[in-house]
């Protein structure tokens, strides 16, 4: 009888039996010829595994245990970054790759540290993500490959724990094939770890000092402390955390190439040069005649009609034209490929332009009147930043048309101004500068209760009030969060601690009460 050899194993069962495959790291792609699937969907070694459980009980202790996270979300950072490089070691040989990395990280980190709020914790993921990138990409870094990576990451990561998943499943029927690694595994580790957690309770019971070390770690009180929020917040972690311990195949996801944006007009249908035309002539038009309103009644000073106030007509206008110019500069972005070899709509979109940086300053100068009325808020200072920003790209975009520079350019410069200044914002006590310039006018309504509801940031404004021998602002004395331990420090709230001395008031022979 003729033997037949029939080479190769069937792809369901080498997706099963992964452990089978000879010279294959765990979590490093195999260089099978299906593309990098048995690659993706092999599961990792016990290396991944361990650290994701340390990982999970780092989360519990630096952020489920504490009442107010500060310092040790950054700390919580840091460890997932360098857990996920500690997996990948080859990554460390390219210097360029984590130098970006470290510097990108570090930078990301320093809002967190100053205060813990919605924008920093944007910024230290923002961070996070672009050390894992280049944690991935390693030597096959670039700018570009970066940025496309950090855009990619969430989704190519949702699909490395789906993928893993699945592979958990298929190896779950043949899982018996692969007790001799399970075997081999207890028998290297069960007898350093179960023996040194009985010399750890002894010496423990023997010196008070490591006890009271051990008690952060083991005195969790687990039968009462495990809720089912607490689970929740375990298993989340561990589903977030799982693909940054899968670098070497998400890597792979980040890498395709991408499909150039805004490269070409929008097509033939409601954008078109002729509809371009006749849009600028109209809004033009529109822009002048609110333009020449504002010249005669904000700008010129003519009494408004009977009824209405200056206060009055700055609040109307603030805001709707801020967007107002938003939804212009927009239109202009979407109408600049229609531009190509037609003098007349260029001229007509630099006009729409310069109308728009007129109508930005109009809305400048109309919440300008009306925070002089009516005193300064969150939501007028961010509107003021806001109308800044608008300006600035408007203007940007003027010097992309005049140096015939593509949107890709301008948008990427955009994004740059725009993050720049939100990280700027991080390190300004908002509350402070709010308090201080409503306090420091005695000729605006002031509007206590709202400002005693500002938070820590108003309370040495408030407190400087109240020590100048004016009545008290709030009915109840506001205080300043003082940390329990090391976790929940964080820079304002600490220099804000260190202010308050200098604002206790003192009686009229020079003590301090």
């Amino acid at each position: 009888m003729k033997t037949i050899l029939i080479r190769g194993v069937p792809s369901g069962l080498a997706r099963a039996a992964f452990w089978m495959a000879p010279g294959v790291p765990p979590g490093e792609p195999s260089g099978v010829a299906d593309g990098g699937l048995t690659a993706q969907r092999s599961l990792p070694g016990f290396a991944a595994v361990g650290a994701l459980l340390v990982l999970v009980v780092a989360s519990d202790l630096l952020i489920w245990q504490v009442s107010a996270p500060g310092l040790s979300i950054a700390v919580m950072i840091l460890a997932i970054a360098g857990t996920a490089l500690a997996l990948r070691p080859g990554a460390i040989q390219d210097k360029r790759a984590m130098l970006w990395a470290g510097f990108g990280l570090v930078l990301s980190l320093l809002p967190i540290v100053e205060l813990v709020q919605a924008l920093s914790l944007a910024f230290a993921l923002l961070g996070l993500c672009h050390a894992l990138v280049w944690i991935a990409l390693g030597a096959d870094g670039t700018a570009s490959r970066a940025l496309r990576g950090i855009a990619r990451l969430p989704r190519a990561g949702l699909a490395q724990v789906s993928n893993d998943g699945r592979s958990a499943l298929d190896a779950g029927a043949t899982i018996r094939l692969g007790c001799s690694g399970l075997r081999r595994f207890l028998r290297d580790w069960v007898l350093s770890l179960g023996l040194g957690l009985v010399f750890v309770t002894l010496l423990a019971a023997a010196n008070p000092v490591l006890d009271s070390w051990l008690k952060v770690f083991v005195d969790w009180q687990l039968a009462e402390s495990i809720t089912a929020e607490r689970g929740t917040f375990w298993g989340a972690v561990a589903l977030v955390l799982w693909p940054t311990l899968r670098l070497a195949a998400v890597g792979e996801r980040m890498n395709r190439p991408t499909r150039a944006v805004l490269a070409r007009p929008l097509g033939v249908g409601l954008f078109n040069p002729n509809s371009v035309t006749r849009a600028l002539v109209t809004f033009n038009g529109l822009f002048v005649l609110q333009s020449g309103l504002d010249a005669t009644y904000l700008w010129g000073g003519l009494s408004l009609p009977e009824g209405m106030t200056h206060a009055a007509y700055a609040h109307r206008g603030a805001y709707p034209l801020l967007i107002t110019a938003l939804l212009a500069g927009l239109f202009a972005l979407l109408a600049q490929p229609h531009m190509v070899g037609r003098r007349h709509l260029r001229w007509l979109l630099l006009f729409w332009i310069g109308q728009n940086v007129l109508l930005v300053a109009s809305s400048a100068l109309r919440l300008d009147l009306y925070v002089e009325a009516y005193g300064l808020t969150r939501l007028r200072f961010a509107a003021f930043l806001w109308m800044g920003l608008v300006t600035a790209g408007l203007g940007l975009m003027l010097v992309q048309l005049q140096l015939g520079k593509s949107t890709g350019w301008l948008i990427a410069r955009a994004l740059l101004m725009g993050t720049a200044t939100l990280y700027v914002v991080c390190f300004v006590n908002v509350a402070g500068v709010v308090a201080a310039n409503n306090l420091a006018r005695p000729d605006i309504p002031l509007d206590a209760y709202y400002l005693c509801e500002l938070g820590e940031g108003a309370v040495p404004a408030i407190r400087a009030h109240d020590a100048a021998g004016s009545t008290p602002l709030c009915f109840a004395t506001l205080e300043i969060n003082e940390p329990q331990d090391w976790r929940e420090w964080g820079y304002r709230n600490a220099r804000l601690r260190r202010s308050l001395p200098v604002t206790v008031p003192t009686d009229p022979s020079g003590e301090a009460q």
